[in-house]
């Protein structure tokens, strides 16, 4: 985890770089970032669904109310997340990997942990849960 600047926003942002290899030992890089860590509730684990629940990628989150849309427009935000190969390019995680998205939620008794859940295509599993600690943000 380290913080980033992004010219959309004044205040620093919070960026997470997950890095995984795959079954031929080819690595994996998952970048989430402009997390506004103020933005990202503090959950139980059982109610991860209200956490930030977010397609891979830029755009809207998958289920986001017409007036909230107009006030936080996509364009305009810095949140985004990209999955990349060994190469720094970027991979067809839906395709490739089968993985579409990504829901994230604020431990709710320890607010410096950060869990961030990976769904898969169609959004009907939950194929991974990493706990983040953001008490060692650079």
């Amino acid at each position: 985890a380290r913080q980033v600047m992004s010219p959309l926003v004044e205040q620093p942002l919070t960026e997470l770089q997950l890095d995984f290899a795959n079954a031929d030992g080819e690595l994996r890089q998952l970048i989430i970032s402009g997390i506004d860590l103020a933005q990202v509730p503090q959950l139980e684990r059982e109610n991860y669904a209200e956490g930030v629940y977010a397609p891979l990628g830029f755009g809207t989150p998958f289920t986001q109310d017409y007036a909230k849309l107009k006030e936080n427009r996509p364009e305009e935000s810095p949140f985004f997340s990209v999955l990349l190969d060994g190469e720094n390019q970027v991979i067809d995680y839906r395709k490739g990997i089968g993985i579409n998205g990504l829901v994230m939620h604020r431990d709710a008794d320890h607010g410096n942990l950060l869990h961030v859940y990976l769904m898969s295509y169609e959004r009907i599993t939950l194929m991974g849960h990493y706990v983040v600690d953001l008490g060692k943000v650079q």
